[in-house]
């Protein structure tokens, strides 16, 4: 007859289970890093999506009241890809006289700011949408053209520093380019 086994693991065991543990440890660590930056990625896409939108969301209203200061002038011009100047009616618009007021879209390379430049300094003139004011923050770049005479393509490309495998950082960017057709006002 055999002497019972006293109860508990034998070093062998033991190991062999610590062995399978540390494995099992090592893989779910694996999956909590690679969500973490997929969950990183994904926020920072949405948010540079975000930013991207919201600005366009500004200058389209903007963009869709120009209009041609007289017969034969353009509404549009962009002297480079980072500004385009536009004429908008002044806020006392009379069809009988009208009046424009010139608005400038520029965009400022060095702090990487959209600005709105009009060219009325007394504010009881012009609307609040029109004012001297900056439209946005940390935009990477901003092209502006004019392909026809009632149409601009803008490109807004965002970027933004995120958190890469090893601790080391990555460049997200983001571009939208979108084309606004603008109305003219008739002047019949």
């Amino acid at each position: 007859m055999r002497a019972p086994r006293p109860d508990g693991m034998t070093l062998a065991e033991t190991l062999v289970s610590l062995a399978i543990l540390a494995v099992l440890g090592l893989v779910l660590l694996q999956i909590y890093t690679t969500s973490q930056q997929a969950y990183g990625r994904g926020t920072g896409q949405i948010a540079l999506q975000q930013k991207a939108r919201f600005l366009m969301e500004k200058m389209t209203p903007l963009l869709l009241s120009a209009a041609p200061p007289h017969d034969g002038a353009k509404a549009l011009y962009s002297p480079d890809q980072a500004s385009l100047i536009f004429y908008v009616p002044d806020k006392d618009f009379q069809p009988r006289n009208p009046q424009y007021v010139r608005v400038g879209l520029y965009h400022n390379d060095v702090d990487q700011t959209v600005w709105l430049e009009n060219s009325v300094t007394p504010y009881s003139k012009q609307d609040e949408m029109f004012r001297s004011r900056e439209l946005a923050r940390d935009i990477y770049d901003l092209r502006l053209g004019v392909p026809t005479d009632n149409t601009v393509r803008v490109t807004i490309e965002v970027h933004q520093k995120t958190r890469a495998a090893g601790g080391g950082q990555d460049v997200q960017e983001y571009i939208l380019e979108n084309l606004v057709q603008i109305p003219y006002y008739s002047k019949n």
